[in-house]
């Protein structure tokens, strides 16, 4: 069968096999003459694609531009959650450090009440000074007296003024050893008689049977009934009669820094040191 010649069915057969760069070049040598003849008419041609192309380069910038602000909003979001984590962990410190003021507040008022105190820094503790001692800068031109009860800054008793000077006073504490406290243990208050061992540790001896616990914890006279420490172990053997109690204080006797005096009369009978050296 004879096939019919069509142009036009030749010539769209062949424009579909020209490449891209093809096309536009025989575009843009159809488009010169028309551009050299008649330039308004070329430029009414070729608006509709300068338009499309200026559509299509504002959508691109807008789209790159919204792609950079959104990483930046991230990083400037993440920058944000640190600080603000940052902040919080500050906010706690703070909080932490008005709580230990407001305590050490609430400590002076409770002894202020009861009578005068005195405030002074620790120079010298164990095992810096000997025999479970402490060396302050206060002394007698301070008002600071022989006899006078010693507390840590929240309120435990730690010791007795042993001797002073003007300027300075040195502070035998409970656990010194050979240092005789009376006080009371348990919630039952079981008199008892602390035994200082040295190294900030006490010992007692109670009759069996005992209703003392571990962890029951340990008085001693003040204003009031003050906590000196806790019990920690107690050493039972069928043998004896007795038990004896292993007694640890509630304050951290190496790391003291300050400490309260007031003159409580705890030392007329209630504690007997063993020695009192003069500075």
């Amino acid at each position: 069968m004879k096939r019919t010649y069509s142009p036009t069915r030749n010539i769209g057969s062949l424009w579909s096999e020209l490449s891209t760069g093809a096309r536009v070049l025989i575009v843009v040598v159809l488009l010169l003459p028309i551009r050299i003849a008649s330039p308004s008419t070329f430029f009414s041609l070729v608006e509709p694609l300068l338009s499309g192309a200026n559509v299509l380069s504002r959508a691109t910038r807008l789209m790159f531009t919204e792609v950079y602000t959104s990483a930046h909003y991230r990083e400037e979001n993440d920058a944000l959650r640190t600080s603000i984590a940052s902040l919080r962990n500050e906010n706690d410190a703070l909080k932490q450090q008005v709580t230990h003021v407001m305590d050490m507040v609430g400590a002076l008022q409770g002894i202020e009440r009861i009578s005068p105190s005195i405030v002074a820094t620790v120079i010298a503790r164990p095992p810096q000074s000997p025999y479970d001692t402490l060396l302050i800068t206060k002394g007698n031109q301070n008002g600071v007296r022989k006899g006078m009860e010693v507390f840590s800054q929240e309120r435990t008793p730690v010791g007795i003024v042993s001797a002073a000077s003007d300027d300075y006073a040195q502070v035998t504490l409970f656990s010194s050893y050979g240092t005789i406290t009376y006080g009371w243990v348990g919630s039952k208050t079981v008199p008892i008689e602390l035994r200082g061992n040295g190294g900030g540790t006490f010992a007692a001896t109670l009759p069996r049977p005992s209703i003392v616990q571990v962890g029951d914890r340990v008085y001693v006279p003040g204003p009031g009934l003050l906590p000196l420490g806790s019990v920690a172990r107690i050493d039972d053997d069928p043998s004896n009669p007795a038990v004896t109690l292993r007694i640890v204080p509630l304050t951290n006797l190496y790391a003291l820094s300050m400490v309260l005096l007031q003159d409580t009369g705890l030392n007329a009978g209630a504690v007997q040191v063993a020695t009192s050296t003069a500075l």
